[in-house]
């Protein structure tokens, strides 16, 4: 880039002390790193780790490889199409034929509510037609005789 050495060094020490900093900030902000770490931690924070920390390393590692042009739309798109790997291989397959049971019951009592309301809005259309009906006849039967003259 064309620096001479005096720049080149001075650009180094600059780095050195930014890094010392960054250092001291990370070391002064963060929790004590003894084996013990999980007793400064909430109940959400346990599962927040316990759930997202291999995830998030993952999603990560991917925008650092594929270097995107937008990285948080990719890390959002790449969370959204994530399938869930942390279950063990012989819980997923009951898993997933619970869940299509259960869709299955759903969609079976929701055709029989379509039916039962079906029925119902046939019967409803059955008695008034019957109720027309009657009124037509009852109707037919007061104007006829002064019609024919009877």
């Amino acid at each position: 880039m064309g620096f001479t050495l005096e720049e080149t060094q001075e650009l180094r020490k600059l780095c050195n002390l930014e890094s010392e900093c960054l250092q001291e900030v990370d070391s002064s902000t963060s929790l004590p790193s003894s084996s013990n770490e999980e007793e400064y931690l909430s109940s959400d924070s346990l599962y927040l780790k316990h759930l997202l920390s291999k995830l998030l390393t993952r999603a990560i590692r991917e925008v650092i490889t594929r270097k995107p042009s937008d990285p948080v739309e990719y890390l959002g798109h790449w969370l959204l199409n994530y399938k869930v790997e942390y279950f063990e291989p012989s819980i997923v397959p009951k898993f997933s034929t619970t869940l299509s049971e259960e869709i299955d019951q759903l969609k079976f009592q929701i055709c029989e509510e379509r039916e039962k309301r079906r029925k119902e809005f046939e019967l409803e259309l059955m008695i008034e037609r019957e109720r027309v009906k009657l009124q037509v006849n009852a109707t037919c039967n007061l104007i006829l005789p002064f019609f024919y003259g009877k």
